[in-house]
């Protein structure tokens, strides 16, 4: 299968730091060590930004949409905080095809 195939994603870590890994896209919450919420993305690089699906201090699921967001079918996880560990990954036309990301490419473009 096509998108079957390991490529080269970013990880930015707490301290600032951006490292290269190579994973499935499907394997990627290894790497960040917990389920995976989508928290933005990169326009133009193609690129999603995920993070770890975490309590927050109330208890509650962080990234799980409110009921407002369920009406919608929209998520509202772009709203809550990240926290931890975010990795980039990066896919391409309509069949959403798995692609190398580089460091050096999101360095670029973070604040």
């Amino acid at each position: 299968m096509l998108n079957d195939r390991a490529v080269l994603c970013v990880m930015w870590d707490d301290d600032d730091t951006l490292s290269e890994f190579t994973s499935l896209h499907s394997d990627v919450h290894a790497h960040v060590g917990a389920p995976l919420r989508i928290v933005g993305a990169i326009a133009e690089l193609d690129v999603v930004a995920v993070a770890a699906r975490l309590d927050d201090a109330d208890g509650e699921r962080v990234g799980a949409p409110n009921d407002d967001a369920r009406r919608r079918r929209l998520p509202d996880d772009f709203e809550r905080p990240v926290r931890g560990r975010v990795a980039f990954v990066r896919t391409v036309g309509d069949e959403a095809v798995p692609c190398d990301v580089r460091a050096s490419e999101i360095r670029a473009v973070l604040p």
